[in-house]
């Protein structure tokens, strides 16, 4: 075998070597690391349902955490107009069809801050959901917050499904979500290294075209 041909076979070896490190360059989405919110709807005769939401993302909103949950939602735009039997039922109706004369019944949204209620003052549409968040939908005028239930009680270890009050079972939601990290370093490292091999066997071929 001839110096060129001994460097080329060298050069595609290496470069065959780092292709087939790929793909444990890449991490499955599946080991990503999976965040937990809790979420309570809660309708107007008082009873609630629960769920707890798993997502891979950062954050999602408040309406995607809804969106999520597996119950049954009617949505105008980013409005809220019916979770399960409760509400308006939009299109057939309006979506705040009970907020036509003085008293105003709709769905509203809540964050679980600073170990009380807090009513939002921004759209769900725009609020981030963060890991161990515990959001709520309350039906009604809003004059009172929902009732009050921590993230362990929904989504934790001791947590045990159905609590008085709740007219069905509470299971838990999980949403495997595509992986949206970047490229691992190592892989990165196996393109460098293709690339440097691939480069090598070419400018040898032409430093020997010139001799």
């Amino acid at each position: 075998m001839s110096d060129k041909s001994r460097v080329l076979a060298i050069c595609v070896a290496l470069a065959a070597a780092a292709a087939a490190l790929l793909p444990f360059g890449v991490e499955p989405a599946a080991a990503q690391s999976q965040r937990r919110a809790a979420l309570i709807a809660q309708f107007g005769d008082g009873s609630y349902v629960t769920r707890c939401i798993s997502f891979s993302e950062e954050s999602i909103t408040g309406l995607e955490l809804l969106v999520r949950s597996g119950l049954q939602v009617s949505l105008w735009g980013g409005a809220v107009c019916r979770i399960e039997q409760e509400g308006c039922d939009y299109p057939a109706t309006t979506c705040f069809c009970q907020c036509k004369g003085s008293s105003c019944q709709y769905w509203s949204y809540w964050h679980w801050k600073d170990d009380k209620w807090t009513y939002a003052q921004i759209g769900s549409g725009d609020y981030p959901v963060h890991d161990g968040a515990v959001e709520a939908w309350l039906w009604g005028d809003a004059q009172a917050p929902p009732v009050t239930l921590s993230f362990a009680d929904i989504c934790g270890p001791s947590a045990t499904g159905p609590t008085e009050g709740i007219p069905s079972a509470t299971p838990t939601a999980s949403i495997q979500e595509p992986s949206t990290q970047n490229m691992p370093l190592t892989q990165y490292a196996v393109f460098a290294l293709m690339a440097v091999a691939l480069a090598a066997g070419f400018w040898f071929v032409r430093g020997r075209q010139r001799e």
